[in-house]
């Protein structure tokens, strides 16, 4: 969950955990300061040394041959966050590792409802 900080055609989202996200979904100046939830499918998450969406403690993998399932420590009431990193990723549980995501990548809601079909 996150705020919009800055409109447009890339609007930029401050989130509750700290981190910032952009996302490639117009928007007006009458959404600064909307309250959103942001969505990434967990395949488009990739971890990243740069700005971060999201960065936590890894509880456990799954190693599935072509790609490792991150499951990370669940903050409170939020929801559990998973990432579909590529290849075999060993060594990363209870380790903190941060993600990203390409801003068409990113789905913004306001009350249940997608900003991108409005």
């Amino acid at each position: 969950a996150g705020e919009v900080v800055e409109t447009g055609a890339y609007p930029r989202v401050r989130l509750d955990n700290g981190g910032e996200a952009v996302a490639a979904i117009a928007t007006t100046a009458a959404d600064q300061g909307m309250k959103v939830n942001l969505g990434v499918r967990p395949e488009d998450l990739v971890a990243t040394d740069g700005q971060p969406l999201f960065t936590g403690e890894v509880e456990f993998t799954e190693a599935l041959g072509e790609v490792t399932l991150l499951y990370f420590r669940r903050q409170g009431e939020a929801a559990q966050v998973v990432a579909k990193l590529p290849g075999i990723n060993p060594g990363l549980r209870h380790r903190q590792v941060s993600l990203t995501a390409d801003p068409k990548k990113i789905h913004l809601f306001h009350n249940g409802r997608s900003l991108l079909y409005r």
